[in-house]
């Protein structure tokens, strides 16, 4: 842990109270399993097991080893790591060698992972249970009917991604825009489903748009230009996982010729968007999925019995070095809205990010603690309500995140209310289920 780290912990300190947290009975064995190294995700895993810490799970050596992605055989709990390295095929085998290892949860990350899981289980006569997080869309991927219409050992959280509220704001950067690009994968239900979401709400508003649909990665240059040539404006990516591996591909042809590239999560122009527009709390998803796993381990909930839940938030992102490189104008009233911007070697942050992090804790509080770590850092200042620091100083953010959590008993002292909060009663499922068939009439 840095100097940096400590100071801000110590700033945080008067605001943690301490909590704790029974240690589970017996030894299940978790698996995690992820499509690649996407940044959302492991924010996301992260979380999840600094809630399980906070609930004595896992002590804090163990927690360490887990920081590596490391098998652990654990006191209380085994996890063991699955990784496909972005390669579809390696999925199945992931998901059968983490069953042949008598893995009691799988907890997966990305709609394909999940898919693959559930597809998997689905006919098992005793199958592991499926706790399920980064899905945009469970319900059109198949993963799911409705929040309580689902497989019984099987629950999760959605990131619903608000197109509604993204494409509008192409027009609030530039009120004479006419045309918009969308580029998708095609094999990736998330992508399909984002652009022909990105097609409809922008046609509505009388924007053109022009779709590309790509067989793989390799086809993003060509795709790219193409649109280019048929005069878009603007590209605006859904968001999907395959097509964020791609942004510096997109965003490099796009910005030579003074186009800019919207990518609907915030966190995008961390990889090559000029603006990022989306979703931004991975962070409190895994402290969320963190507190039904714990509440599993210890028999509190049935999955056949717990919905599926929406993790809902909306940030702006804006990449100013881009922006310039570009050539596309950044005026201080658009600056003024982003909640992340990027500027040489500095962030600015609101604190509606502060808080993803800062699981559990009063809102209100969160600018004092800015100013307070302004005043305690070194090359950190508070601005106009955001706090500007060095981008190699955003690891404290995240140390003290964990420290924090573990300390408060993980974002709450008491998960009843929350836990109360899924459960799918009789009458929601026959509710949902009546939705659902009127739907198909």
């Amino acid at each position: 842990m840095t100097v940096k780290s400590l100071l801000l912990i110590t700033v945080l300190s008067w605001l943690i109270a301490p909590w704790s947290a029974a240690g589970a009975g017996g030894k299940p064995t978790i698996a995690m399993l992820r499509l690649g190294d996407f940044a959302s995700v492991v924010v996301t895993e992260n979380a999840i097991l600094d809630a399980l810490q906070a609930r004595g799970f896992i002590n804090a050596e163990e927690r360490a080893l887990t920081a590596q992605r490391q098998d652990l055989q654990g006191e209380n709990l085994n996890i063991i790591w699955g990784n496909a390295g972005f390669d579809l095929s390696l999925v199945p085998i992931m998901i059968d060698n983490a069953i042949d290892q008598d893995a009691d949860v799988l907890l997966t990350t990305t709609t394909m992972v999940t898919q693959a899981a559930v597809d998997t289980t689905l006919d098992m006569d005793d199958p592991p249970a499926v706790l399920f997080t980064s899905v945009a869309t469970p319900y059109y991927a198949g993963i799911a009917d409705a929040p309580c219409i689902k497989p019984d050992h099987v629950t999760g959280f959605q990131v619903p991604v608000p197109y509604e509220e993204i494409v509008p704001m192409l027009l609030s950067h530039n009120p004479d825009l006419k045309t918009i690009g969308a580029i998708f994968q095609s094999t990736s239900l998330p992508g399909a489903f984002g652009a022909k979401s990105i097609e409809q709400i922008a046609e509505a508003l009388g924007l053109a748009v022009e779709t590309s649909a790509i067989a793989a990665l390799p086809d993003l240059r060509a795709a790219t230009q193409g649109l280019i040539n048929k005069g878009v404006e603007a590209i605006l990516l859904p968001a999907d996982n395959n097509m964020s591996l791609g942004l510096p591909i997109i965003a490099g042809i796009a910005l030579e010729n003074n186009i800019p590239v919207y990518y609907s999560v915030s966190g995008g122009v961390a990889l090559g968007a000029t603006f990022g527009i989306g979703g931004y709390r991975h962070y409190q998803e895994g402290v969320d999925a963190g507190r039904v796993l714990a509440a599993y381990l210890n028999g509190d909930i049935d999955f056949a019995t717990t919905g599926i839940s929406s993790i809902d938030g909306l940030a702006v992102g804006m990449n100013v070095d881009l922006a310039r490189a570009g050539n596309i104008e950044i005026s201080d009233e658009l600056l003024a809205m982003a909640d992340l911007a990027v500027a040489g070697n500095m962030l600015q942050l609101s604190p509606r990010l502060l808080e993803d992090y800062f699981s559990g804790l009063d809102p209100a509080a969160v600018p004092g603690i800015m100013q307070t770590a302004a005043a305690a850092l070194p090359d950190v200042e508070f601005v106009d309500g955001k706090l500007q620091l060095p981008v190699d100083m955003l690891d404290w953010i995240v140390e003290a995140a964990t420290v924090f959590l573990a300390s408060s008993g993980g974002g709450s002292p008491d998960d009843t209310a929350f836990l109360e909060s899924l459960h799918c009663s009789p009458a929601m499922i026959a509710e949902q289920q009546a939705a659902l068939d009127a739907a198909s009439e």
